[in-house]
């Protein structure tokens, strides 16, 4: 990770970046992508922190409809060319219901894993191939969720959940960050670990 720093999210410095990683490195069922790739290309640069609050809010595989979700923190990492490598992000869910095909039919205890307003989401997770194997991802998740619950931190979150979304390939990672595998149906994955272990994890 020799050079990388992490910062926050900027969509008018790292908008662009972060499309073209999404797009390469996060499966085509995650939407959302190709209406904000095509408006990049004629919007104004004062319009892009615009663009970047649609993305943040509609690039979610779990949650749909209007005003779901509450932006806590994007992180991205960059290279020693200021080139966006990875990004994270973190939120919550504060309206509408969580929705995927072939959740409905899981176990009742298991949707209501998933809709509790409380618990944390992980929204992008992606790293450039040639950063991978270093950490760079494990410290994404750290700052994104840390920060995260610094702006939540006059609520009681330990018993809920830090939750994602994970294709096939990703699903050994989480499990090395101590996340379980708590939905596996119908094509979706959904990875968790309770809050207050993860805060122990990451000393945060």
């Amino acid at each position: 990770m020799d050079g990388v720093r992490i910062i926050d999210f900027d969509g008018k410095k790292h908008l662009r970046d972060v499309i073209s990683l999404c797009e390469k490195n996060i499966p085509d069922d995650m939407h959302g992508l190709e209406t904000v790739s095509q408006s990049f290309k004629w919007i104004s640069i004062a319009q892009r922190s615009w663009l970047a609050n649609m993305f943040l809010n509609v690039f979610s595989p779990v949650i749909e409809g209007v005003n779901t979700k509450r932006i806590l923190q994007y992180v991205v990492a960059l290279d020693k060319n200021g080139k966006v490598v990875g990004v994270s992000g973190a939120y919550s869910v504060t309206g509408g219901y969580a929705r995927k095909i072939g959740i409905y039919s899981a176990a009742t205890d298991k949707i209501s894993i998933i809709k509790d307003r409380k618990n944390i989401w992980l929204g992008w997770m992606a790293v450039a191939p040639e950063f991978r194997g270093c950490g760079l991802g494990t410290e994404l998740i750290k700052e994104s969720v840390g920060k995260a619950l610094g702006i939540l931190r006059k609520e009681n979150l330990d018993d809920k959940y830090l939750l994602v979304v994970s294709d096939k390939s990703a699903v050994e990672f989480y499990k090395k960050l101590g996340m379980e595998v708590k939905i596996e149906q119908g094509g979706t994955i959904i990875c968790g670990m309770k809050i207050d272990e993860i805060k122990k994890k990451f000393n945060i």
